[in-house]
């Protein structure tokens, strides 16, 4: 329903996505506010120092509401390998808190008014959907039923690498995807996916600003890119959406 930038410098991240995506801003008690024709479509915030000190690298976070923040997290404790970074706390008119599934990917539960930014990739720099980029399904597989109460399907087109994880509703949520190390490299994560006209224009944009192409899909549709302080971020074409 949301996701967020946790970053070093909060100017230079401001400045690089206002030059790729044309984000403009505003912002309350240092949370900056990313915004594109009247709408609200991310965040970007100072990354907390105590993830500064342990070389935490800027990245993106995704945000899952939940009836019962409490709830999900005693059953993310059933899971062997899971954390709970941070229990679960006050957030405006709600709750969040923060959890690692058994791989150790992060992500933030939420409890409180519904909210959800996500677009249909009608506008470019809009939040279109994420994945969870992993290395092995099958230890994360019964987390996230358990947790969020999405079952991962496998997605026809790429069996055993790809898949659809989807709620009790049989709505598709998010996508779950397994990227071998040498191109995923030593993380595991959930990735946000914006919309952009061209990805060819897009990446030679993100170039001119400090960031790189990191892996590009076989459909060429969607593509990793990297930004200026070293977070990673996904790319959808509108076309594809």
């Amino acid at each position: 329903m949301w996701v967020d930038l946790s970053t070093f410098d909060v100017d230079e991240a401001k400045r690089f996505y206002s030059a790729v995506f044309r984000w403009s801003y505003s912002h309350v008690d240092g949370y900056h506010y990313a915004r594109r024709r009247f709408r609200v479509l991310a965040g970007v915030f100072e990354m907390p120092q105590y993830l500064q000190e342990i070389d935490m690298p800027s990245f993106w976070m995704t945000y899952f509401t939940v009836p019962d923040v409490g709830e999900a997290v005693r059953r993310a404790r059933l899971h062997d390998g899971a954390i709970v970074e941070m229990e679960p706390f006050a957030f405006g008119e709600g709750r969040i808190a923060l959890v690692r599934d058994p791989a150790g990917a992060g992500f933030t539960l939420y409890e409180g008014p519904d909210i959800d930014a996500r677009g249909d990739g009608s506008t470019v720099g809009e939040f279109v959907w994420n994945d969870l980029i992993t290395s092995d399904v099958d230890s994360v597989r019964p987390f996230y039923r358990d947790v969020l109460g999405l079952e991962a399907v496998t997605a026809p087109s790429e069996p055993g690498m790809r898949f659809s994880l989807i709620n009790e509703s049989q709505e598709h949520v998010a996508s779950l995807e397994v990227v071998p190390d040498d191109e995923r490299g030593d993380k595991v994560f959930w990735l946000p996916y914006f919309a952009v006209d061209d990805i060819d224009a897009f990446g030679a944009l993100v170039a001119e600003q400090g960031g790189h192409e990191a892996h590009r899909s076989l459909a060429s549709s969607t593509a990793l890119f990297v930004d200026s302080q070293g977070a990673a971020f996904g790319v959808v074409s509108r076309t594809a959406v």
